[in-house]
């Protein structure tokens, strides 16, 4: 019973937390000590879109097939972590539909700006394959990892 009284504490204090939100300019602390002394630590949150296209279609942004390394022909990823981490690194995970799997195509860190921004652009793609990238904060001594939220695109003609 004390275990679940604890834990229910703690998910209050966690809740606490997170409502008290942050903007990305900001550095707030996202940890908190419940009145039962735990410690509760958020996850940070990365906040991340995709740029240029032409049109989204059942959640999939699309764009026109080109050699052009310009924004419209080719998607951008961009987005920040809340609260803000400027100067750290994000892991960037890309993934393509192969034969009805997902399959790894390159997983890698890219750093965020100054301002706590990052961004990743991506040229030069094949045609009529669908492809998956996602952003995730690894976590600090401030915070937890971040969800991993998938963000969809395709290459058309």
């Amino acid at each position: 019973m004390k275990l679940r009284t604890t834990a229910a504490t703690a998910l209050a204090a966690a809740a606490a937390v997170l409502a008290m939100g942050a903007a990305p300019a900001t550095a707030a602390t996202t940890t908190a000590s419940t009145a039962a002394g735990a410690h509760v630590r958020s996850a940070a949150v990365v906040k991340e879109w995709l740029a240029g296209g032409y049109a989204t279609v059942n959640g999939v942004r699309l764009y026109h097939h080109s050699n052009l390394t310009d924004q419209y022909h080719n998607p951008d990823l961009k987005g920040y972590v809340l609260p803000s981490k400027p100067n750290k690194a994000v892991q960037i995970y890309w993934q393509g539909l192969h034969n009805g799997h997902w399959t790894n195509i390159w997983a890698g860190a890219t750093p965020t700006q100054a301002n706590g921004m990052f961004g990743i652009h991506f040229f030069r793609l094949p045609e009529y394959v669908k492809f998956r990238v996602a952003a995730v904060y690894a976590g600090d001594a401030s915070n937890s990892r971040s969800a991993l939220h998938w963000q969809y695109f395709e290459v058309t003609r």
